[in-house]
Formats: C-alpha cells, sequence, structure tokens
C-alpha cells in the first residue's frame, strides 16, 4: 500500500493522480511548483523503479514541464529530484521566471511570503489540465 511522506504532505497539497504518480501543487507559493511522486513504496531513488514506470515517469515530467512552460508562460523549468531530506522519490517540477524574487538563484528552501501566494491561480489551472486528460484522476477537495 502506498503511503505519501508527511513531509510532503504539509508542504504540498494533493490535486491527483497520473497512471504512475501522485500529483502535489505546493502550498503558498509564489510560482508553479508541481511534485510527482510516484505510487511505489519503499523507493528513494529513480534507478530502483521498474524500467516500464521509469518510462512512464519521464513521459509526466515531460507532460507537465511542457504544459507549465506553456501555461505560465515560464521563462525556465526547472526539474530536480533530491531526497536528501525526504527520502521518498519525488520530482519537483518548477516554473520560472526572470522576474520571480529569487532568480537566478535556486527557490528550494526559501520561505515565500503569503503576500505573493499565487498557489489558488496554480492549482486551478493544473485541474484544468489534468481533468482533460483521460489517464489523469483530480482529487476532489
Amino acid at each position: 500500500m502506498f503511503t505519501l511522506d508527511e513531509r510532503l504532505e504539509s508542504e504540498f497539497v494533493l490535486i491527483g493522480q497520473t497512471e504512475v504518480c501522485e500529483v502535489l501543487v505546493k502550498k503558498n507559493s509564489e510560482v508553479p511548483w508541481v511534485v510527482l511522486v510516484p505510487k511505489v513504496e519503499n523507493v528513494s531513488e529513480y534507478y530502483e523503479l521498474h524500467h516500464g514506470v521509469q518510462f512512464i515517469l519521464l513521459d509526466e515530467i515531460n507532460f507537465f514541464s511542457k504544459f507549465m512552460k506553456n501555461k505560465f508562460e515560464a521563462d525556465k523549468i526547472n526539474i530536480a529530484m533530491f531526497g536528501n531530506i525526504v527520502p521518498q522519490l519525488h520530482v519537483h517540477i518548477v516554473a520560472r521566471f526572470k522576474t520571480d524574487r529569487f532568480w537566478p538563484g535556486n527557490i528550494i528552501g526559501h520561505e515565500l511570503e503569503e503576500e505573493h501566494d499565487k498557489s489558488e491561480k496554480i492549482i486551478s489551472g493544473i485541474k484544468e489540465v489534468l481533468a482533460s486528460k483521460d489517464s489523469f484522476v483530480v482529487h476532489q477537495t
């Protein structure tokens, strides 16, 4: 049975599922920030996934990257798999803008200011695309 790491649950909102992942969006975010978490127990590294799951995950990363680049007119898409603090395998996909407060530096690890929170707009935009795809399931809140 798949269980989402509690640290991911505390910082992100579950908005849906893809074929192999839970789809989360960063709470209190200034920028579009999605995390894909493969629904596989006890996996902390990409290479530990079955090859078939790796290919599907790669397709999902590409899908969300292209979607976020186009939907939010991002200047750059950052993709990262760290796992130093949260060992459960998860993939950050972050739309970056030359106008965001942290450009060109790393946005991960910074506290975001509530006044800049755009997460509701981001969540609704991402749920919209999830609802239009047959293989995606939108989480009802």
